[in-house]
C-alpha cells in the first residue's frame, strides 16, 4: 500500500505490504516486518488558526493549513486591549444616571435648533468638565458626530444645541450627556429624536398658532429635501398624521418686491444679483462685482429693525467674502424665522478710509421668494425651487403670525 500523508482531519498511513501470511512489511521483498499499529498515521488536528474580525463583537476562527471554519462567530478575547483578530477592547464607560436631561426643545432661529437643558447645579458642577456626543446617519455624507460644551444657560441650568439643516428634519439626532471627573468619562442619558419626532410629540397640546408652525415647517423640510435631492423616498410629511397635515397651507404665499439701491453715484462695488441661501440655514446673498478693488480692502456692513424694534447690524470683512467666478458673495445671517419680511440694507466700504464704495442695497426674504414666483419656472428645478420658497415662506409667515 502506497504511503498517504495525514491531513488535519483524517488519518494517513505509511508505504506497507502485507504478506499472505497476515503480517505487515516496510519493505516489497518483506524482509523488514513491522507492527500494524506502526501503520496508521494520526489526523493531525487543525492549526495556525486564522481570525478574521466579524465587526460585531465576535470574530471568524479558521485553520491555517486547510482553511475549514472552525467557528464562524466567537466572542472576542482581548490580551492587553487586542484580540487576535486584531479588534481592540472597548473600554466600559461608567453611567452616571444623575446626568440625564431635564428637557429638549426646538428653537427657530435662522436654522431649526434643538436645545437640550441639563441642571448645572448639583450636576454638572460635579465634574470638571461635560459635554454631550450628537451622532446622525445623513443620506450622503453617512454618519456625522461631533460633540458640544453647550453655553451656561443660568446659575441652575446648561444647554447644549444641535442644528439641523432644512432637509434633515426627518434624521434622528443622538445625543448622550458625558461628565468628566479626574480624567474618568461618565455616560449619562442618551435621547434619539428627529425633528419630526418632535412634532409628532408635542402637537396635540400646542396651540393654533403653532401648530401652523410645526406643519408649514415640516412641509418646508419636505420641499427641501425635494429641491436638493435628499432622502426623497422618505420625505418628512410621509405618514403624518391627519391632524398635522390639515395644518399646512397649499396656497402660494403672497409677497412683494422689496429691492432696491440708492442712486448715490458710487459705482466702484457694483451689485450683480440677490439669492437666497436655503441649504444649512437662511441666508440673504449679495453678489457683487467689486471691479479693480482689493476685496481685502474691503467691508460690508447689513442692517436690518429686528421684531423687537432694535437696529441689528451685522459687519462682514473682505476676507469672508465668499469668491465665485469674478463675482464675490456677502452672505447676510442672523435673519431668524420671523424675519422674512425684513427689508436688509448692505454697503460697501474701503477698510482704509471708511467711505462707502457702493450704493446702499436693500433686499428681504419675500422679495427673493417673489422673484422666483415671478420668473419662469418652465423646468423641474426651477419648479422644485419655487415650492422651496414658497413653503419657506409660508412657514416665515406662520413663524410672524405667533412671534411677530
Amino acid at each position: 500500500m502506497d504511503a498517504k500523508a495525514p491531513t488535519c482531519t483524517e488519518e494517513g498511513n505509511v508505504a506497507y505490504w502485507k504478506c499472505s501470511c497476515g503480517k505487515y512489511f516496510s519493505d516489497a521483498a518483506c524482509t523488514t516486518e513491522i507492527a500494524e499499529s506502526q501503520i496508521t498515521l494520526e489526523a493531525l488536528g487543525h492549526s495556525d488558526y486564522q481570525y478574521t474580525d466579524n465587526g460585531d463583537g465576535t470574530h471568524k476562527v479558521t485553520c491555517g493549513v486547510c482553511s475549514e471554519v472552525i467557528t464562524a462567530s466567537e466572542a472576542h478575547v482581548y490580551v492587553e486591549g487586542t484580540c487576535p483578530c486584531g479588534a481592540t477592547e472597548t473600554p466600559v464607560v461608567p453611567k452616571d444616571e444623575n446626568l440625564k436631561f431635564l428637557n429638549v426643545s426646538l428653537s427657530l432661529q435662522e436654522c431649526i435648533q434643538f436645545t437640550y437643558m441639563a441642571k448645572y447645579t448639583g450636576v454638572l458642577n460635579n465634574y470638571d468638565s461635560y459635554y454631550v456626543a450628537f451622532s446622525r446617519n445623513d443620506f450622503k455624507d453617512g454618519l456625522v458626530e461631533n460633540q458640544d460644551s453647550g453655553y451656561k444657560y443660568s446659575t441652575r441650568y446648561h444647554c447644549f444645541s444641535y442644528s439641523v439643516w432644512s432637509m434633515q428634519m426627518n434624521d434622528e439626532i443622538t445625543a448622550t450627556l458625558y461628565g468628566v471627573k479626574d480624567g474618568v468619562i461618565y455616560e449619562g442619558e442618551t435621547v434619539v429624536k428627529s425633528v419630526r419626532d418632535y412634532v409628532e410629540e408635542k402637537f396635540s397640546a400646542v396651540n393654533e398658532a403653532t401648530k401652523l408652525v410645526y406643519a408649514n415647517m415640516l412641509q418646508y423640510g419636505a420641499m427641501a429635501q425635494v429641491n436638493f435631492a435628499y432622502d426623497t423616498e422618505n420625505l418628512v410629511t410621509t405618514g403624518l398624521r391627519d391632524e398635522i397635515t390639515a395644518y399646512i397651507t397649499t396656497e402660494a404665499p403672497a409677497t412683494v418686491n422689496q429691492t432696491a439701491a440708492t442712486n448715490n453715484g458710487l459705482t466702484a462695488v457694483k451689485l450683480a444679483q440677490n439669492a437666497l441661501g436655503t441649504q444649512d440655514a437662511v441666508k440673504l446673498q449679495y453678489v457683487l462685482n467689486i471691479g479693480t478693488s482689493d476685496v481685502n480692502s474691503l467691508y460690508a456692513v447689513a442692517t436690518w429693525v429686528n421684531e423687537k424694534g432694535e437696529t441689528v447690524e451685522k459687519r462682514y470683512e473682505g476676507s469672508q467674502f465668499t469668491k465665485q467666478g469674478k463675482y464675490y458673495i456677502v452672505l447676510v445671517d442672523g435673519l431668524n424665522a420671523v424675519n422674512g419680511k425684513v427689508p436688509v440694507s448692505l454697503t460697501v466700504y474701503d477698510a482704509s478710509t471708511n467711505a462707502a464704495v457702493s450704493e446702499t442695497f436693500t433686499c428681504s426674504i419675500q422679495s427673493q421668494v417673489y422673484a422666483r414666483q415671478t420668473a419662469t419656472n418652465n423646468t423641474t428645478a426651477k419648479v422644485n425651487a419655487l415650492n422651496l420658497m414658497n413653503a419657506l415662506m409660508n412657514y416665515y409667515n406662520a413663524c410672524e403670525a405667533l412671534f411677530g
